[in-house]
C-alpha cells in the first residue's frame, strides 16, 4: 500500500509468491520504478533528477492487453497536443516504449531469460535492421539503479526496447479472411526461416550475413559498451541437453498438467523416443540447429491489416525470452497449436516457407515420419501445448483414441 501511494520511492519491490500475481500487472505498482527509469534514461522526454521536471506528471503507464507472466509495461509520454501515429518526437526521442521487468517464478526464468534477451537486442539484432523485432533502449536492473546493497532481495533486471506496431494475433482472428491467413502463414514461415538462419557472434568465422543486412551503426555501439553478455541458451550445446532433460521431466509434468486424458499418458513411456538424439542428430527434417525465438505463440506476433483487410502484415515478433539455438521442430509446434489453432492450412504455407523448397518436399514425402517427430516435440514441449483455447476452438483428446491418431490430427497437413 505504501508502494502505491507514492511516485518517489526508490527501493527494489520485496514481493511475496502470494501477492506476485496481484502486482505483476499493475501499473499502480510499478509506476514509482518506471518513473525513476524514465528519469535515469531520459526516456519519453523526461528530464533527470534535479531538473525541477516534475517526472511523474509527464508520463503515461499502462499494462499491454495481453498481461504476461513477468511485468511489461508500456511507458509514454502524456499527450499535450494530438496524438500522433510515431513513436518519437521530432528530436529522435522514443515517445513510447516497453519495459520489461524479469521475475523469478514458477513460470519466470529470471537472468535466464534476460540474457538471451539481452545478448539477442544487443549482440545479434543491431547488424539486422530488416528483422521486425523490438529495439534496444537500455538495461539495468532495480537494484543497480537504486544502489541497494541487500544481498537477500532479487535484482529485478529491466530492459527497455523499442514498441512496435500492430496488435496480437489472438486479438486480430475476427478480422482474418482465408486469403489473408495464408497470407499471414507464409509470413511468419518466412520470417521465421529469416531468424532461424541468422549467424549469431559465437558461429564460426566462416557464417556470413544475408546479403541485405547491413549494421546499424549507432546500435552497435549501444552493443559494444555492454561487452559480451553470457547467453547459455545460445550455446551450440544447449538444445541437445534441454531436449534430453525434456524428455525426462515430461511425463510428470503431463501428469500436473491434466490435459491428456488418462490413456494418453500411459502411452508417453513407449512413444517417446529413450534418446534425445532421435529427434536431433538422426531426424531427416532436424539435423541442424539455428535461432529459434522459442515460443511464437499468439500474443507474441503483431500484425497489421491493409487494402481494406486484403492484406495482412507481419509488423514483428516481441518476447524473446525463450529464445535460444534450436531445431525447427520446436519452433513450428508453438505456431501450430497456439498461431494457428491447428489449422493445417495454415500449417501447409508455414512449412513450405520455413523450409527450403527441397526440404519441404522430403517433408510431403515422408508425412508420417514428420507428425511423428512433431507430436514428440510437442509432449515434451516445456509449456502445455495443448492447452490452448479460443472462442470456437478446443482440442477434444477424450476421444483420441493413441497418440500416433493425435500426431495425424494435428500435423499432416496433407488430409485436411
Amino acid at each position: 500500500e505504501e508502494q502505491k501511494g507514492s511516485t518517489t520511492l526508490r527501493a527494489v519491490p520485496r514481493i511475496s509468491s502470494e501477492l506476485y500475481d496481484q502486482v505483476v500487472a499493475d501499473p499502480v505498482f510499478w509506476r514509482p520504478h518506471l518513473v525513476a527509469i524514465a528519469q535515469e534514461y531520459a526516456l519519453c522526454g523526461v528530464a533527470g533528477q534535479g531538473s525541477g521536471q516534475d517526472p511523474a506528471a509527464a508520463l503515461r503507464v499502462d499494462a499491454p492487453r495481453l498481461p504476461g507472466d513477468n511485468p511489461v509495461f508500456i511507458v509514454s509520454t502524456v499527450p499535450t497536443t494530438q496524438p500522433t501515429t510515431s513513436h518519437h518526437n521530432s528530436t529522435g526521442t522514443a515517445t513510447c516504449c516497453i519495459v520489461k521487468f524479469y521475475s523469478v517464478t514458477e513460470l519466470t526464468k529470471g537472468d535466464t531469460s534476460c540474457n538471451a534477451e539481452l545478448f539477442l537486442y544487443t549482440q545479434v539484432f543491431p547488424s539486422y535492421p530488416h528483422l521486425p523485432v523490438p529495439r534496444f533502449i537500455a538495461h539495468s536492473s532495480l537494484k543497480d539503479l537504486y544502489h541497494d546493497t541487500d544481498e537477500s532481495v532479487w535484482r529485478y533486471p529491466f530492459l527497455v526496447t523499442q514498441k512496435l506496431e500492430g496488435e496480437p494475433v489472438k486479438l486480430s482472428r475476427s478480422k482474418f479472411t482465408e486469403q489473408t491467413r495464408l497470407q499471414f502463414a507464409a509470413q511468419l514461415g518466412s520470417l521465421a526461416r529469416l531468424l532461424y538462419n541468422t549467424p549469431l557472434p559465437s558461429a564460426s568465422a566462416s557464417a556470413s550475413a544475408p546479403a541485405s543486412a547491413s549494421p546499424s551503426a549507432s546500435s552497435a555501439a549501444a552493443s559494444s559498451s555492454l561487452g559480451n553478455v553470457d547467453a547459455e541458451t545460445m550455446h551450440p550445446d544447449y538444445h541437445s541437453k534441454f531436449i534430453a532433460e525434456r524428455l525426462s521431466k515430461c511425463r510428470a509434468d503431463h501428469k500436473k498438467w491434466k490435459r491428456l486424458p488418462e490413456h494418453l499418458q500411459q502411452e508417453l513411456h513407449t512413444y517417446l523416443p529413450q534418446s534425445s538424439d532421435v529427434l536431433l542428430e538422426n531426424s531427416v527434417f532436424n539435423r541442424t540447429l539455428g535461432l529459434m525465438h522459442g515460443d511464437i505463440h499468439h500474443e507474441h506476433t503483431l500484425v497489421t491489416f491493409h487494402d481494406n483487410g486484403d492484406v495482412v502484415r507481419i509488423e514483428g515478433l516481441i518476447d524473446f525470452a525463450d529464445a535460444g539455438v534450436g531445431s525447427r521442430l520446436y519452433e513450428l509446434v508453438q505456431v501450430h497449436l497456439s498461431t494457428f489453432c491447428s489449422d493445417k492450412a495454415q500449417l501447409k504455407e508455414f512449412v513450405e516457407n520455413y523450409w527450403n523448397a527441397e526440404e519441404a518436399a522430403q517433408i510431403r514425402s515422408n508425412i508420417p515420419q514428420f507428425a511423428y517427430e512433431c507430436m514428440c516435440f510437442c509432449l515434451i514441449h516445456e509449456f502445455n501445448a495443448l492447452k490452448v483455447r479460443e472462442e470456437g476452438y478446443w482440442l477434444e483428446l477424450d476421444q483420441v483414441s493413441s497418440l500416433a491418431t493425435l500426431a495425424s490430427m494435428l500435423f499432416d497437413f496433407t488430409n485436411p
